[in-house]
């Protein structure tokens, strides 16, 4: 009797060590490649601490953030593309995080890449195109509590206000087709002020 007590107990505890030693084998539930080691061979660790960064290669999402003003026309786009060293590639929106960023005025946003992907951890710019005759908003200014856009009109700059416009969202226009719209440094520009083109 006592010795089918011992044999039970030994029985439990080669178990357990079993169990143990299963925990030792390191399995990623994905593929993907080892950037960081924390441990190295014969290291001291505990249950839980981290061993190793691996970063996932066989599934690729890219990670924006997007200005809270152009989150509407990012979930609405038909068409956006991730554009990097000459390079671009088709995305499609994944998810949007409903919280805004208090510092930066920015939203998380995920995309899946639709057919082939750049190396992970490049760098870039997500570009989209809002509806034909539609001005983006992130090109709409405000003026003296008026909201239009910044044209260039013999070397001026001229301001052109948008009739129906909305804060944060885009603007259908109507201007004739040898227009041309001021992109860069409009923030401080104020209508009538010189500008200069740098081609």
């Amino acid at each position: 009797m006592v010795f089918n007590a011992q044999i039970q107990a030994n029985e439990v505890a080669v178990s357990i060590a079993q169990r143990n030693l299963d925990k030792c084998s390191l399995k990623a539930p994905f593929d993907g490649v080892v950037g960081k080691r924390m441990a190295q061979v014969g290291s001291f660790v505990r249950n839980g601490d981290p061993l190793i960064a691996v970063t996932q290669v066989d599934q690729f999402e890219l990670d924006a953030k997007i200005p809270d003003s152009q989150a509407d026309e990012v979930r609405n786009t038909g068409m956006m593309r991730f554009e990097s060293r000459g390079q671009n590639w088709s995305v499609e929106l994944l998810r949007l995080s409903p919280v805004i960023d208090s510092e930066g005025r920015t939203r998380q946003a995920r995309f899946a890449f639709v057919t082939d992907a750049p190396s992970v951890g490049r760098s870039g710019e997500l570009v989209w195109e809002v509806g034909k005759g539609m001005l983006p908003s992130n090109l709409i200014s405000r003026r003296n509590g008026v909201l239009g856009v910044f044209l260039l009109d013999t070397g001026k700059a001229r301001f052109e206000p948008l009739p129906g416009a909305q804060e944060g969202r885009p603007a259908r226009i109507r201007l004739p087709g040898s227009s041309r719209v001021i992109i860069v440094g409009r923030e401080r520009l104020q209508d009538g002020m010189a500008v200069s083109v740098q081609q």
